[in-house]
């Protein structure tokens, strides 16, 4: 039975059931089945049961699924570390063969080093927001990088001081399900 059947036929038994104090029974509405006092209550304790028992497998699988989570997130964790360094070592062997190259083209037959000519843009860090400025002021917006995001928990604070934010804004009470 699925859980939802549960909580269908135990409603269906309570709505279409009625007690008969002449026959001393529980009367079925629509079948006319009758049923002592007994059975009636054995049924809906185990509509019951199936119900409990239904939703202890929902919450084991939870906890095995969280529990697989954890196991996932940890070996994530040991793969980037394991990632990372190897990445470091390729930089290494990377500034070790440019150093000993002095910038001149190579075919190894299985790999090529090879050079390109660029032009990067650079500053000094003290002059960036000198550069922000100038490009705003003079209309080169397209230079600046922005992103905005809104903060939830400042604008939490605002709405909790009486702040008439937007009318799309507010705080619902939610209550979170805590499994342990």
């Amino acid at each position: 039975m699925k859980l939802w059947e549960t909580n269908v036929e135990f409603e269906r038994m309570i709505d279409r059931c009625e007690w008969d104090d002449e026959r001393k029974a529980w009367v079925d509405q629509d079948t006319g089945e009758i049923m002592t006092d007994d059975e009636f209550w054995n049924q809906l304790q185990g509509l019951e049961d199936e119900h409990d028992r239904i939703i202890e497998w929902c919450v084991k699988m939870y906890l095995d699924d969280l529990a697989k989570a954890e196991m996932i997130k940890g070996e994530i964790k040991r793969l980037q570390v394991l990632q990372k360094y190897h990445e470091r070592r390729a930089e290494r062997m990377k500034y070790v063969i440019d150093r000993e190259q002095h910038g001149e083209n190579r075919d190894f037959g299985f790999a090529k080093v090879s050079y390109r000519k660029s032009k990067p843009v650079t500053w000094a860090p003290d002059d960036e927001q000198k550069i922000i400025a100038w490009c705003f002021s003079n209309g080169h917006d397209e230079c600046v990088k922005t992103s905005y995001e809104v903060r939830k928990t400042e604008l939490g604070k605002l709405i909790d001081a009486g702040e008439q934010v937007t009318a799309w804004a507010k705080k619902e009470e939610k209550k979170n399900i805590s499994i342990k």
